[in-house]
């Protein structure tokens, strides 16, 4: 397969449960966010001037929460979000994506979406099918993506791959000095037969390497922008967001 990324529009027939992001979804993801990473049951994991990787156990769930906290250069909170958003740039900056889809718009600021990636052998190619939202915020002064796995009729499990677990995903970007202040936190389980031992330990090794192709892209992406034309839109300040 090579790399694509597909849009949808707006359903207006509803075919499953999946409800829009609320008010309560949003507070839960930023008092997330928010947790002291300098306190137990934190450690850290990673640590440089620039980017901090911390780890904690869910007793709830037997893959940790990883946070990492990076600043990515000559790039503005603004542009980050925006590349961030612009599907069509994905492509171009993560070689692992094989296939990449927005299955069903929910609202303007909601998609249920597909993406699937290469991994290397001997494990088999992942897929995941998510609920994303995004938005804009004036009050905390921030511009915020999140997901969570979802089940969708129209995404069935593809027998080519093993389909993983997005737990919580997200990020929160803000102006920083010297570019852009990123908090990235991620649950993730790949599933398949990968111990979950090794699955928190690949991801806070792993957690690095997807700041520097954030910064890889970052540094390309206005250039990108400039040579596609298009242009460097943002959604106005997000209500459910504040």
């Amino acid at each position: 397969k090579t790399r694509e990324y597909t849009t949808a529009t707006m359903s207006e027939e509803k075919k499953h449960d999946i409800q829009p992001v609320t008010k309560e979804d949003w507070a839960k993801f930023r008092e997330l966010v928010n947790e002291d990473v300098n306190s137990k049951p934190y450690y850290t994991a990673h640590e440089t001037d620039d980017l901090k990787v911390y780890t904690r156990p869910d007793p709830l769930c037997p893959i940790s929460l990883v946070h990492l906290w990076a600043v990515i250069p000559g790039i503005d909170a603004k542009t980050l979000f925006h590349m961030l958003n612009n599907h069509q740039y994905r492509k171009v900056w993560d070689e692992n994506m094989l296939e990449g889809k927005v299955v069903e718009m929910l609202t303007d600021v909601d998609e249920v979406g597909y993406y699937a990636a290469t991994a290397p052998s001997p494990i088999s190619n992942r897929d995941f099918v998510t609920h994303r939202t995004w938005g804009v915020s004036d009050r905390f002064n921030d511009y915020v993506i999140f997901n969570h796995s979802a089940v969708h009729p129209d995404m069935p499990v593809d027998p080519n791959f093993v389909r993983g677990h997005s737990y919580q995903t997200g990020y929160v970007m803000r102006d920083h000095a010297d570019g852009c202040q990123l908090d990235y936190v991620t649950q993730s389980d790949p599933k398949g037969w990968i111990p979950k031992w090794l699955t928190n330990s690949m991801s806070s090794r792993f957690a690095p390497k997807i700041v520097g192709k954030m910064r890889a892209a970052a540094a390309k992406y206005e250039e990108w922008l400039a040579e596609s034309g298009i242009k460097l839109e943002i959604p106005p300040n997000t209500e459910l967001a504040n």
